[in-house]
């Protein structure tokens, strides 16, 4: 919740990369340390200086993320990933309005993504607060991105309707961890264990990080997780 001593309540997620707008190209950077990698919260409404702006961001569609690498990072909560699509920063209306942050996965009501070809905002502002029609729902791609040294997970997300493609996950805790419906995955390459030497903070232990591949549950409701090649070494 934001407070004097915490403008922002997502600082207590702080991470390499925080990106509110996935409607950005996000190419070849690279992120060390922090709660995750690269952290994409959700926003149903813009805040701060736009915040009278009448879009949802939540609805927006990634142009390029690709060729990032995120590592030794996501060591702080079992669901934090490298990548990490989840959490929602939105103002409480039971609450005086207050800014507040939940990092993990949040109510529709408050924002959660999901990513289409039509602004329903632009069609009608009482239309902002809804889904678009399955016809125009859409996926945000992600391409060529790495993740290691990770006792969480390489790349998680919240929300379905995204394509990963190209992914590597080396000396992980899980390679990916898709927790809803609508997620592609195809040549994706996951090496448990490259039996190099782990470099860990203070108190962890390499037998600790479980080095699994991928996990997915709510997959079939809508639309189906589909695996095309996925390699494990």
């Amino acid at each position: 919740m934001k407070s004097n001593k915490l403008t922002l309540p997502a600082d207590v997620t702080a991470s390499g990369f925080y990106i509110t707008n996935i409607r950005n190209n996000i190419i070849g950077n690279a992120a060390s340390g922090g709660w995750a990698g690269f952290a994409f919260p959700v926003l149903k409404r813009p805040i701060g200086h736009y915040a009278n702006v009448v879009t949802r961001p939540a609805a927006r569609i990634a142009l390029t993320i690709d060729g990032n690498t995120a590592h030794s990072t996501g060591w702080w909560w079992s669901h934090a990933g490298a990548f990490y699509f989840g959490g929602a920063l939105y103002k409480d209306e039971s609450d005086n309005n207050k800014l507040k942050y939940n990092a993990g996965r949040e109510l529709s009501s408050r924002g959660s993504r999901n990513p289409c070809k039509v602004d329903m905002c632009l069609q009608n502002a009482n239309w902002c607060d809804l889904d678009c029609q399955v016809e125009d729902h859409a996926w945000n791609i992600i391409t060529n991105n790495k993740a290691f040294l990770t006792a969480g997970i390489g790349l998680q997300s919240w929300k379905g309707r995204m394509e990963l493609s190209k992914f590597e996950a080396h000396d992980v805790g899980l390679a990916v961890e898709a927790l809803a419906s609508g997620f592609w995955i195809h040549n994706m390459l996951v090496v448990c264990r490259t039996g190099e030497k782990f470099e860990m903070p203070d108190g962890s232990h390499p037998n600790r990080i479980s080095g699994n591949g991928f996990k997915w549950y709510d997959t079939c409701k809508f639309e189906p997780a589909l695996i095309l090649h996925v390699q494990f070494q």
